[in-house]
């Protein structure tokens, strides 16, 4: 995920920069053949990015148990 500049304080060179990453509250899974791209969203349904995964059956187990699935559309 991508954090977002909130405070940049100095001259031509940067002293002190603060970031903040913003919660995600929904997931949205999708997988291919080879890997599986999970797409991040806050409550708003803002999209805070994405990030592509290994085929790895242990995460995917993971995401599952901890997660509440909405929606799921057959293959």
């Amino acid at each position: 995920m991508k954090s977002e500049r909130i405070l940049t304080k100095g001259g031509p060179l940067k002293v002190l920069s603060i970031t903040q990453t913003s919660s995600v509250h929904y997931l949205v899974l999708a997988e291919y053949e080879d890997h599986f791209r999970i797409y991040y969203y806050s409550k708003d349904g803002l999209s805070l990015g994405a990030r592509n995964f290994e085929l790895d059956k242990n995460l995917l187990q993971k995401i599952n148990k901890s997660s509440v699935v909405e929606y799921k559309s057959p293959k």
